[in-house]
């Protein structure tokens, strides 16, 4: 008797089995189906909420799931029906390992590397392991190795995609485990006990109608801040003569325009992470690319679910995920791979995504883009449901990146290629490399040119959807009753500075200066301009301040409602800005010198000046602007005898903001004016971690390196 045979004959039947009363096929196809239905529906349906709605969604889906994977190993093991049990089961088995392992390769759905080795594990312990001649074992342990097999080439279907690659590697194998562990339960329930099983799941579906009901609270406003990646301000209406943007014009004269707003750091992270905590950097600790934003970071989020508000996010930006942290606080957060939903949690299926990819193409890779139009659809759908209590949305729109493909009308409109193709962004594939088009631009002015014009398209369709979004929110009847933010979360350098294309390395304004306007008809005044500087990390404090939310610390910022309720006098302080780069992702930058965290820029700007400190080897360099009458920053004062006052007392506040173990690493210049060389003996500053090889993936897609 063959081991395959051994274990049907320990077997309980299954009655009308749907294999044939193939018992091994049955249990191997329902752990298949289970497990990759348990780890999706907990991941992209419940996503932590129990409540009846969702699971009852959530059965749906898992029924949808299993039979997706019921389907291909039924009609194979009806058409291998003349062979032996063993190798009917071993065949399927096969061919499902090949499904799984086809799918995963042709999606490019960034598959962790060396994850391989689970393939190879699940076909020895399918193929090999119950065979060898030493191996003596009984029939239940036989079926243990077939299911750690089954389970083992399921995981690698599903590793660094649910959940995806942001979570850390540890919680990642947690939730699969645990998922597969649950997967195993009701396999064994099923098949051993299945009346036992059934009043099981009708006690804990009736009992979920008195799960996650959550009383609505008393009639508050509601929050929609609205977030756009890598837009220059001059790019957006009203504040652009070059892109005629009649939305977010109207949501300006509606509102409180402020226009001297700047991001305290030019890089998505950890300028959001900013936004949300209101605090520095050097205080979230979000200092490079792939760094995390920590738990124990009080978000504006948080703050609102506290208040019984409902939480939802809707972002298309591969670094702002859940497991990177900016998940805090949202009931709901819709990253860039869950906005466009084709086919619902089945696309997660491998077998899904092959018959996809072999067809329609409809599930976008891991690292594309999603249209700006899908956001805003998404997001509308919310607004137009109904809401039971006050929400606060935060919607991230991330279509003006580059590379630039924006709607061929607009392109052609701008004057650029309908196709989007130009060298700009095709850089890689001309032999130059994008450090090379970022730093030494040698590319001919007029692809340099295309390049400008398509991201204004861009600019112009993003800011379009915009206005979509704001007249879909007015239209659902909302208008009064909710404060609108509109930001970005920092600008754009299209050539400035012999910066082409990029933004993030260097602190001047083209990638500081970001759009800013609050909304509220009824509450906040309408048409005013508010000319004082301004930061990032006074939006959130601003927003506590205005809906009543004691619970949210103000961090280094502070709120912006005096500015507006009573404009303070011409020549008033205002707050400095203490500003900091990235790290150096480039070694083509020779502009700077230092990698890591030490190597990044630093800059203090008070509204008239900017000062931009650069460490370079044995020395500190100082840029110095009048951002009144030099606004392209193209005078450096910083050696101008005329203005060495203005350096001292800039240097004087920058010191204050450079934290303590930076300052020593910076050369020791407490007293301003002394010599401000690099000691060789000063201490090093903590390197920023590496990116492991998916971040380094993510990371070319997005052109932050070659």
């Amino acid at each position: 008797m063959t081991s395959i045979e051994a274990v049907e004959a320990a077997s309980p039947s299954v009655a009308g089995s749907s294999l044939g009363g193939d018992r091994t096929l049955v249990r191997a196809a329902l752990t298949a189906g289970l497990f990759e239905a348990i780890a999706i529906t907990r991941y992209d349906v419940l996503r932590g909420e129990l409540s009846w709605r969702r699971l009852l969604a959530a059965l749906a889906w898992m029924v949808a799931i299993v039979a997706i994977h019921a389907v291909p190993w039924t009609v194979l093991a009806l058409a291998l029906r003349r062979l032996s049990p063993s190798w009917r089961f071993k065949i399927c088995f096969l061919a499902w390992t090949v499904g799984v392992a086809w799918g995963r390769t042709l999606l490019d759905d960034r598959t962790p590397m060396g994850a391989g080795w689970l393939l190879g594990v699940g076909l020895f312990l399918v193929w090999v392991a119950p065979d060898l001649r030493w191996w003596r074992i009984p029939a239940w342990a036989n079926t243990a190795l077939q299911t750690a097999g089954i389970l083992a080439v399921g995981a690698y279907g599903l590793l660094g995609r649910v959940p995806d690659a942001t979570y850390a590697l540890r919680d990642r194998s947690l939730f699969l485990a645990t998922s597969a562990a649950m997967a195993v339960v009701v396999v064994e329930a099923l098949l051993r006990a299945p009346r036992a099983l059934a009043l099981g799941m009708a006690a804990l579906f009736v009992g979920s109608f008195t799960i996650g009901l959550i009383e609505p609270s008393a009639a508050a406003p509601n929050v929609l801040w609205v977030l756009v990646d890598t837009a220059r301000r001059d790019h957006v209406s009203p504040w652009s003569k070059l892109v005629l943007t009649p939305g977010t014009t109207k949501l300006a004269d509606e509102g409180i325009r402020f226009d001297d707003a700047v991001t305290v750091v030019p890089k998505t992270p950890a300028s959001v992470a900013s936004f949300f905590t209101a605090r520095y950097p050097i205080h979230h600790g979000v200092r490079s690319l792939y760094d995390s934003l920590a738990a124990d970071q009080p978000t504006i989020a948080e703050a609102f679910r506290e208040a019984g508000y409902q939480t939802r996010a809707f972002v298309d930006n591969a670094y702002l995920s859940s497991g990177r942290g900016y998940g805090q606080g949202f009931e709901e957060f819709d990253g860039y791979y869950e906005l466009a939903r084709p086919y619902g949690p089945l696309r997660y299926t491998s077998w899904t995504v092959l018959a996809d990819r072999l067809t329609r193409r409809s599930i976008h890779s891991f690292d594309s883009q999603t249209s700006a139009r899908v956001l805003t659809d998404a997001t509308l759908s919310f607004l137009r449901s109904s809401h039971r209590r006050p929400f606060f949305a935060y919607v991230h729109y991330f279509e003006p990146h580059w590379p630039y493909y924006p709607p061929p009308a607009l392109a052609e409109a701008h004057g650029g290629p309908p196709d989007g193709k130009c060298d700009v962004n095709l850089i890689d594939h001309i032999g130059v490399g994008r450090g090379a088009m970022i730093f030494q631009n040698y590319l001919p002015e007029a692809e340099n040119e295309k390049g400008r014009r398509l991201y204004a398209a861009e600019m112009e369709n993003t800011m379009t959807e915009v206005g979509r979004l704001i007249e879909g929110l007015d239209a659902a009847g909302l208008r009064e009753s909710t404060l609108v933010v509109f930001t970005a979360d920092h600008g754009h350098s299209v050539g400035d500075h012999d910066y082409y294309f990029h933004h993030g390395e260097f602190l001047y304004d083209s990638s500081l200066r970001i759009p800013l306007v609050l909304r509220w008809p009824g509450t906040l005044p309408s048409g005013v301009v508010v000319d004082s500087q301004v930061r990032s990390i006074d939006v959130a404090p601003t927003v506590a301040h205005l809906l009543r939310l004691t619970s949210f610390p103000r961090g280094d910022g502070t709120s912006l409602v005096p500015l507006f309720a009573s404009p303070p006098a011409d020549g008033a302080p205002v707050a400095p800005a203490y500003i900091e780069s990235d790290v150096k992702m480039f070694s083509s930058n020779t502009r700077r010198e230092i990698e890591g965290l030490a190597g990044k820029l630093r800059a203090v700007r008070d509204g008239r000046y900017k000062l931009i400190l650069t460490p370079r080897h044995r020395q500190l360099s100082f840029e110095l602007y009048d951002l009144v009458a030099d606004p392209d920053e193209t005078r450096d004062l910083a050696s101008d005898p005329g203005y060495a006052d203005v350096r001292a007392r800039l240097e004087a506040q920058l010191l204050t903001l450079v934290p303590p173990t930076e300052r020593t690493m910076l050369g020791h210049f407490v007293n301003v004016g002394r010599e401000r060389s690099l000691s060789t003996q000063t201490p090093a500053l903590e390197q920023a971690p590496a990116p492991d090889p998916n971040q380094m993936k993510m990371l070319r897609s997005l052109g932050y390196i070659e």
